[in-house]
């Protein structure tokens, strides 16, 4: 059975039938067998080139050669993955799909793949045909989450639409029931004690995408002596000599993955890290935007984040953006944009306060920055030009870079230095009015 033609064709079908059930764009990748030792990785990579923004990706999986399953992946973002269901149609079936599953970790590392509920069939020869089905009904599910809501839902309720407002319903449980509350509150308690340790004092709130270095910078500046090592085969910038007492819960890590849970605070002194200002400053760190572990944490975050600087005296945002976040053609800037934009949704109102930390680059692009930023911005489409918030934020990149950027190296460089910058800085002096709550996505 050629399934990919088969599915493809059946999505075609649905789309110009049902056109108001399928509004989203979803894409049909070819199948992967599982004796193609690198096939599912390779489909990962193109799930994510294809398209972009909101999109759901079918992928058909064979077993050895007969069984058949589904996997659906449903993209929030560009980058971001929201959702990996996998279907297994047969009933009794031994398939493990842990090696599936540590895959998709090694490319999405904060993404789960997790089992959901299909028809099922004790046949496998039957498995090809039910996997169609189940795939074509999960993308119309997914596609309600897109378009219906609570509010679809009591209309539907209204107009006595029972059989609509039934279907809702049962998708917007599913989406709730999948949230582990014990786990939800255990995290606010947890960012809820760093309110009183911030409370009135002034802070430096660090910002950036996952992976740009947050963790390894607040180590640097609080003191922590660091050096390159080697993790799994992968170079790393690791604190091998740590002073500071409070970075006990702050961790590295070389993957792109996120391992600060929740808004954490370490007090520096600053003539303890070799500064000449006098008194402390709290460093604040925070769990990485755009490959945050799950909604658990993201919802938590949004409270805590919020609720914590609300209740400084002063905050300094520093910004930092990697070697990786522009060589993407700062679409990580953009959703790092976004996301600084959430929490302080009058952006504008205190770009220059913003502090930018550049991290990660090789030593012949660091005199480069403000030239790679410059063609960045030469080159920007309609729909970038448009984005407000990543047009601020770039250009206030733009003008602060023009004459030095910071490129940090944590090995040779000394965080007095830096701190005596950072503390000579504008501040944000009324964060209750600079931050407000909001609902993550």
């Amino acid at each position: 059975m050629d399934i990919d033609n088969i599915l493809s064709t059946r999505l075609e079908e649905l789309q110009q039938k049902f056109p108001t059930r399928f509004s989203k764009s979803i894409y049909v990748l070819k199948a992967v067998h599982d004796n193609v030792p690198t096939g599912w990785k390779e489909r990962l990579i193109e799930a994510r080139r294809k398209g972009n923004g909101q999109r759901v990706i079918l992928i058909p999986y064979n077993i050895e050669g007969l069984h058949w399953i589904g996997i659906l992946l449903k993209f929030e973002t560009d980058r971001k993955i929201e959702l990996a269901q996998l279907m297994d149609p047969v009933e009794y079936s031994d398939f493990s799909p842990e090696k599936l599953g540590n895959e998709l970790k090694e490319i999405y590392p904060d993404t789960l793949l997790r089992w959901t509920y299909v028809e099922k069939h004790r046949d496998v020869q039957q498995s090809a045909s039910i996997t169609i089905k189940n795939l074509l009904k999960a993308a119309e599910e997914v596609q309600l989450t897109y378009e219906r809501g609570t509010d679809t839902c009591s209309i539907d309720l209204k107009d006595e639409n029972w059989q609509a407002a039934l279907t809702t319903m049962k998708i917007l449980f599913k989406e709730l029931s999948s949230l582990n509350m014990q786990e939800l509150f255990t995290l606010i308690e947890e960012a809820d004690k760093v309110v009183y340790l911030i409370k009135d004092k002034n802070i430096i709130l660090f910002f950036g995408i996952t992976g740009s270095g947050k963790s390894t910078t607040i180590h640097f500046l609080a003191g922590s002596q660091m050096e390159r090592v080697i993790v799994n085969r992968f170079n790393h910038i690791s604190p091998v000599n740590i002073r500071n007492s409070d970075l006990k819960k702050v961790t590295t890590s070389p993957f792109a993955q996120s391992e600060t849970r929740y808004i954490t605070a370490v007090t520096v002194n600053f003539k303890d890290v070799g500064a000449f200002t006098d008194g402390s400053i709290i460093l604040c760190d925070n769990p990485g935007f755009g490959n945050t572990h799950r909604a658990e944490f993201d919802i938590a975050n949004a409270i805590g984040i919020v609720r914590a600087v609300k209740g400084c005296r002063s905050v300094k945002p520093v910004v930092l953006i990697s070697y990786g976040n522009i060589a993407n053609r700062c679409c990580d800037v953009k959703e790092l944009a976004h996301a600084v934009g959430e929490p302080m949704p009058r952006i504008k109102d205190h770009i220059e306060t913003f502090f930018y930390i550049f991290t990660k680059f090789p030593d012949d692009e660091k005199g480069k920055i403000h030239e790679l930023l410059r063609d960045i911005n030469c080159e920007l489409t309609e729909e970038e030009k448009s984005d407000t918030n990543f047009r601020i934020v770039l250009k206030d990149m733009l003008h602060k870079t023009r004459r030095s950027a910071l490129a940090l190296n944590p090995i040779k460089d000394q965080p007095g230095e830096i701190l005596d910058e950072l503390a000579e800085s504008l501040s944000i002096s009324h964060p209750d009015e600079a931050f407000e709550f909001y609902i993550a996505k």
